[in-house]
């Protein structure tokens, strides 16, 4: 190391070296800070930063198992790998209502509320680095003459503003009309005309460290039959994307780069009695379609829908890459997968020959319908999965949970 701290190569040229640190796990990049201030600053940067996330999600994409209202998750960096047991940060181990919401870049979004008709209990996770954020409350209100029907929220990265966002969605009803005494309704303040639906919607910048309301958010309209958005969502390509459910369903997404409100239709085959869950696949956004095919001997079968670019709200925005069929012997499935993993369908099942309920979680290949069963706990998980590449991405003024 030379006098002014940066590190000696002997004729291993940087970029080996850079390269050699970005395939390195955090705990040890963490313990090299301390080596010297070049280091400690280096493995700070935005471009050493990108450069490791971007080889950890290649090389270390691990699947995250999460039961609502549990202290601990559970991560897989393998099919033939132990579940390890992360615990989960939380004020005075307050449990009640803990979710994970969602997993971006390697940083996990919590909600500590139950229902989900409170933001004010909201962290952001690195659990890498052990950072944790906790996030200020939203300035959401009671609105009069009308009551919170629903709310979403949803987690991602805006690569327009190099940002981190958290994205509220609160769709309020009239209740004019209502005597129930949870209602927000108020005689004194209520105008000559009451909407019948108003959207709100809050954003959280981690750079500015602050909520702010969008006043325009574009010209979406829910349809009479809409009746909530589904807590389940997907980051991909800087938008944030919800199922909603109704007589007429459709996906309900959100451009954090222009901050307008989308609505997308499903596929005209796509009916609204059918099971259906967004899911990441190759990258891209995808919706996984259950069928009843009882009538053809089959059980249930699964499309694969993947959404195409430059999406114009209609059929054509759409492309079914597969169907298959996953209730063959001796497995009995009657739920929607829980999602993707390298590729590779996540699927809970049980055996048919099995007196007991006790389930189990597979990986399914469409092409080759070959399972493997993953080492899990069986029916105790509700399973809710995550995507996860552990990652150096800061959190800006937080706090490191202790060690336990």
């Amino acid at each position: 190391m030379d006098d002014k701290g940066i590190p000696l190569n002997h004729g291993i040229p940087q970029e080996i070296i850079r390269d050699i640190f970005s395939r390195l796990p955090v705990k040890s990049l963490t313990r090299f800070r301390s080596l010297s201030k070049w280091w400690f600053n280096h493995l700070k940067t935005r471009e050493f930063i990108g450069d490791h996330l971007h080889r950890s999600t290649q090389i270390n994409n691990s699947l995250l198992l999460h039961r609502f209202e549990e202290s601990e998750l559970y991560s897989l960096r393998s099919e033939i790998s132990e579940l390890e047991a992360v615990h989960i940060p939380t004020n005075n181990n307050f449990t009640f209502g803990l979710e994970i919401v969602g997993s971006c870049n390697g940083v996990l979004c919590v909600s500590h509320s139950y229902p989900l008709f409170s933001s004010d209990c909201i962290s952001l996770w690195n659990p890498a680095t052990k950072e944790v954020k906790i996030l200020p409350p939203t300035a959401k209100g009671a609105i009069a003459g009308m009551e919170l029907s629903t709310f979403a929220i949803g987690f991602g990265f805006n690569s327009d503003t190099d940002d981190y966002n958290i994205v509220t969605i609160n769709v309020f009803m009239s209740n004019i009309y209502s005597d129930s005494e949870d209602a927000f309704y108020d005689a004194e303040n209520v105008g000559e005309e009451v909407p019948d639906r108003l959207v709100q919607v809050q954003v959280y910048s981690l750079n500015s460290q602050s909520w702010k309301e969008i006043k325009d958010v574009g010209d979406v309209s829910l349809p009479p039959d809409f009746f909530d958005i589904e807590e389940h969502y997907l980051t991909a390509n800087g938008a944030l994307f919800w199922m909603t459910n109704g007589h007429c369903d459709f996906i309900l997404s959100f451009v954090m780069a222009n901050e307008v409100l989308q609505r997308i239709a499903l596929p005209d085959s796509v009916t609204s009695s059918d099971k259906k869950k967004l899911a990441m696949y190759k990258e891209s956004v995808a919706m996984l379609v259950m069928k009843h095919k009882e009538t053809e001997g089959l059980g249930y079968s699964v499309e694969l829908w993947m959404m195409m670019k430059g999406i114009n709200n209609g059929d054509d925005c759409w492309s079914m890459l597969f169907e298959v069929n996953v209730c063959t012997e001796p497995f009995v499935i009657e739920e929607l997968p829980v999602g993707f993993w390298k590729d590779e369908l996540v699927i809970q099942a049980k055996e048919a020959s099995n007196d007991s309920d006790e389930a189990a979680l597979f990986l399914f290949n469409p092409n080759s319908i070959e399972r493997k069963k993953l080492p899990t706990h069986g029916s105790e998980f509700s399973y809710i999965d995550f995507n996860y590449a552990e990652s150096l991405v800061p959190l800006g003024d937080s706090e490191v949970e202790e060690a336990s």
